[in-house]
């Protein structure tokens, strides 16, 4: 990838997309299902912060993984050139400092006549918007998410983090409230179902995106994969009718080329 353009970091560029999805995801695994619960240490799923880490973490995962789902360097090169003029162009339309945003549209004229010989304006105009960049994430089939299913579930998400009356109706159920003193009402909860399916979307795509990135950094994603077990059996606390042998096997090394 070097050899054919020397002037960015790929690497670095796709590296930020990734640490930001893996935050997001930290953030709600910290808060819903940490290593260590203190005694008084309630969890009160909500609708709208499951929906709305969800929702951040696939904006981030998924140009990622459209960008590493390429069939070769070329193509590879085509969407990262893609990506730098969205941001390039979020970044002018964002900025209220006329010297930053001017600034940023001269990157974006540099980078169109660097690559003039190679691709045209068209070939590598930005993907459309963070729903178009889902669902073409979403095309790689080893993903096993739906693009039309994903792309519902973002927007859902993003609805439910806006406080959109469609999406809260929609992302809930109704079930009878039996703690009411006189007769049982209908109440709106929210559902439980789409919560996890929003979640696992996040977690599946930013899973794919490390894996790939690691994959074509040339990690043993072997050794890593059992360094990051070893490490969480030896800070987890496990219950205490918990099977031993299971727990040893699970601190044990397996893998050869981590002796």
């Amino acid at each position: 990838m070097q050899s054919l353009y020397q002037f960015d970091s790929v690497a670095a560029f796709t590296r930020g997309y990734l640490e930001a999805a893996l935050e997001h995801l930290l953030l709600w695994a910290d808060y819903a299902a940490p290593l260590k619960f203190h005694p008084e240490h309630q969890v009160t799923f909500g609708l709208r912060p499951a929906y709305t880490v969800a929702r951040a973490a696939i904006e981030a995962a998924s140009p990622a993984v459209w960008l590493m789902n390429a069939e070769g360097p070329r193509e590879c090169l085509r969407r990262y050139f893609s990506l730098v003029r969205w941001d390039l162009q979020m970044h002018a339309r964002s900025t209220p400092d006329a010297e930053r945003r001017a600034d940023a549209e001269k990157k974006e004229q540099e980078l169109l006549d660097r690559i003039r010989g190679e691709f045209s304006p068209k070939d590598v105009a930005p993907p459309g918007g963070y729903e178009a960049t889902v669902k073409l994430a979403c095309e790689e089939p080893g993903l096993g998410l739906d693009p039309t299913e994903t792309s519902w579930i973002w927007r859902a998400a993003s609805g439910s983090a806006h406080g959109m009356p469609w999406a809260s109706r929609d992302l809930q159920v109704w079930v009878q409230n039996e703690q009411e003193l006189t007769e049982p009402s209908p109440v709106r909860v929210p559902d439980t179902d789409r919560m996890a399916q929003a979640l696992r979307a996040a977690s599946t795509l930013t899973s794919h995106g490390c894996l790939r990135f690691g994959a074509f950094s040339g990690a043993d994603l072997d050794t890593l994969t059992e360094d990051a077990r070893l490490w969480l059996a030896s800070v987890v606390p496990f219950k205490e009718d918990a099977d031993q042998d299971v727990i040893a096997q699970l601190r044990e090394r397996q893998h050869p080329s981590g002796a």
